[in-house]
């Protein structure tokens, strides 16, 4: 028996194979995934790394699109609190909410929280 090397796909191969029909939701939860290896739920992710994750996708409607997540129970933003670990890249990336600027965002399992 051959011993075979398994090389794990680069982020741009697999937001190429979902580019297709896959919607924005779709994207933005497979992005997470990947920046998570895979520990999508309740896990932190920065919007930083989701943005640059998403690169060629519009950031508003990135933005948007998490803001109804929120909505609809699938993801919860929030802010980093202590400011030493807010850096130039999460004041970008940052989505606006009530007038308050979220930094991260968990993902809640299929079902809700």
């Amino acid at each position: 028996m051959m011993n075979q090397i398994v090389r794990c796909p680069t982020m741009s191969e697999v937001f190429s194979l979902a580019e297709g029909d896959a919607g924005l939701r779709k994207k933005v939860v497979d992005a997470a995934s990947y920046l998570t290896d895979g520990e999508t739920y309740s896990v932190r992710v920065r919007l930083a790394d989701l943005r640059l994750a998403l690169h060629r996708e519009d950031w508003t409607r990135v933005s948007d699109e998490l803001r109804s997540m929120q909505l609809d129970d699938e993801a919860v933003l929030m802010t980093l609190d202590n400011p030493a670990e807010v850096h130039d890249e999460d004041r970008e990336a940052s989505v606006d909410v009530a007038g308050e600027r979220r930094h991260i965002v968990y993902f809640a399992p299929p079902g809700g929280r």
